[in-house]
């Protein structure tokens, strides 16, 4: 149970939220079946599998770590809690969005990126964030 500690916690922060904007902010949650197999399998499946299992998983060979100076290296590793590979994954996650969405939802979908990329590095298994970002895209259908 304690190796998914950081999972667990961001499923709970995802799942607050959600509730935060139905009880608090007076929103309905709206179920098309269509789109819930498109946002919260189809598109949790496929982001992760090129962001993180292709892009961030590539970038962890090619990036370097700086690791003869120890203050960078702590900051830049994989090791530490956001890696570089992360940072670099999320900044062209968000960047892919903006075919679609605006400026704004772009720089917001940064942030849950960083987390998808935080649990991918802590566990290497694409099921982690896959399984996060479908609970993510929920708010989708809160309208």
């Amino acid at each position: 149970m304690k190796k998914y500690c950081l999972f667990i916690f961001f499923l709970i922060a995802g799942i607050i939220f959600h509730l935060f904007k139905l009880l608090l902010m007076d929103r309905e949650f709206s179920f098309i079946f269509d789109e819930v197999i498109f946002y919260i399998i189809l598109v949790p499946v496929l982001e992760e599998t090129i962001f993180r299992g292709g892009i961030q998983n590539y970038l962890k060979g090619k990036i370097p770590t700086f690791k003869s100076i120890d203050n960078i290296k702590n900051v830049l590793s994989t090791k530490s809690f956001i890696s570089l590979q992360n940072i670099v994954t999320s900044l062209l996650f968000s960047m892919a969005h903006l075919f679609y969405f605006s400026l704004l939802h772009a720089f917001l979908v940064f942030f849950p990126s960083l987390i998808f990329g935080i649990v991918y590095d802590r566990y290497h298994n694409l099921f982690f964030p896959i399984f996060l970002h479908g609970i993510y895209n929920l708010s989708v259908f809160i309208i």
